[in-house]
């Protein structure tokens, strides 16, 4: 697939970071970073464009993130920091001009939301889950008008 080929060269260019580690995880069933290495899920060649949003995403995370200010936090605050965080990460991407990444985010939207990783927030769901869910959907519809 061509996107694998230069996953790294983009990483290194928009997380504006040399020496950044590319993993590709075929068991991950989403993107993260500790802005050293960067793990990226297999995705299909029909998500082409997704795979994109996940690389703009992690990147904007090396290029932008306090990674010292979570370090031992708790695992609860740090959903709820990470999602808030997401959702300015995407934003401040968009307007920074990094071109397609409004429809790239939209696309990654979609795959996540039919590989059953983003949904309704639900009765039942815990709490943290819940306004973890609602952070990102609502950012997303307010950020990249994704409905």
């Amino acid at each position: 697939m061509p996107v694998f080929n230069s996953v790294e060269i983009a990483m290194a260019s928009f997380g504006q970071k040399n020496g950044l580690e590319v993993l590709i995880d075929p068991h991950a069933s989403t993107a993260s970073t500790n802005g050293k290495c960067v793990y990226l899920p297999l995705v299909s060649k029909d998500n082409e464009s997704a795979m994109w949003g996940f690389v703009h995403h992690e990147a904007a995370h090396v290029r932008l993130s306090d990674f010292s200010a979570i370090s031992g936090i708790p695992s609860r605050i740090f959903s709820i920091l990470n999602c808030i965080e997401d959702v300015w990460i995407e934003y401040n991407t968009i307007i920074t001009g990094y071109v397609g990444a409004k429809k790239r985010f939209n696309d990654l939207n979609q795959m996540l939301i039919e590989k059953g990783e983003w949904g309704v927030v639900s009765k039942g769901m815990q709490p943290i889950s819940a306004v973890c869910m609602y952070a990102c959907l609502y950012g997303a519809y307010k950020i990249t008008g994704y409905k």
